[in-house]
């Protein structure tokens, strides 16, 4: 495990966290199917652009949910002359990309950096595009699925696994859904969800029902999780704390993987 620690120490890491309670953040999740750039992308371009510069020769950007799209895009639109300084781009159960995002010239140019890692029941993951998973068991499905609390561990690695019908079912609808409206009639569509259910102050709270614990809530807002790939296995990493994570009495089902 220190050849681990030492693995990462040797890099600077860059994470961005995911969607808070905030109704304005989840509006602004909405729109990444039909705006580009949405404000906090702008600000993680921003964000490398400016701090890359304190981190030494090779940078690891990641990030969880919405954080993990946050690193994808500051990778791709950063500058072009400070590009070089990136190792690898993790996002955790992150969403994907617009078909334009998505084809163009800029993802080309990092996707072999890129890592997009989703649990085996995922659906967070499975919004907008994407061409390549690495899958990690979860012994939860559902929303549950999405917070790195249920990923599978076995010793001290995460377990590997395939997608689910479920999530192949959903990523496969969505691209049709995406593909049958423009981002003018996307745009309508979410306006109309979000004033329809009185979603329209945009700093109220959203009060979450039993079936998603407010533990898993606060694990994956408050904690900026990286899973890295080493010597052949994956292993959950808390860059804000600079430790390994492997507490077996959070993450359930630890004996059955």
């Amino acid at each position: 495990m220190n050849n681990l620690y030492d693995y990462i120490s040797k890099y600077g890491n860059i994470s961005f966290e995911g969607t808070d309670k905030h109704i304005s953040s989840f509006r602004e999740d909405a729109n990444l199917a039909c705006i580009y750039p949405v404000p906090s992308q702008t600000e993680a371009i921003n964000y490398v652009n400016k701090n890359i510069k304190l981190f030494g020769p090779k940078v690891i950007i990641g990030g969880h949910s919405k954080g993990g799209n946050l690193a994808l895009i500051s990778g791709m639109y950063m500058k072009k002359y400070k590009q070089h300084k990136i190792l690898k781009i993790y996002s955790n159960d992150g969403p994907g990309l617009r078909k334009k995002e998505f084809e163009s010239n800029e993802y080309q140019k990092i996707k072999d950096k890129y890592i997009h890692i989703v649990p085996s029941e995922s659906i967070v993951g499975m919004l907008l595009r994407s061409d390549k998973y690495y899958v990690i068991k979860t012994n939860k499905k559902g929303i549950k699925a999405h917070s790195m609390t249920n990923w599978c561990i076995s010793n001290d690695h995460l377990v590997s696994d395939k997608l689910s019908n479920n999530s192949i079912k959903l990523s496969n609808n969505l691209i049709k859904w995406l593909d049958k409206h423009d981002d003018n009639k996307r745009k309508y569509i979410v306006n109309n969800v979000f004033k329809n259910a009185g979603l329209t102050n945009t700093f109220t709270k959203l009060s979450l029902n039993d079936d998603y614990e407010e533990e898993d809530i606060s694990d994956y807002i408050n904690h900026c999780w990286n899973a890295f790939f080493y010597k052949g296995e994956w292993y959950l990493v808390d860059v804000t704390l600079g430790s390994c994570w492997f507490d077996k009495n959070k993450v359930k089902n630890n004996a059955e993987s």
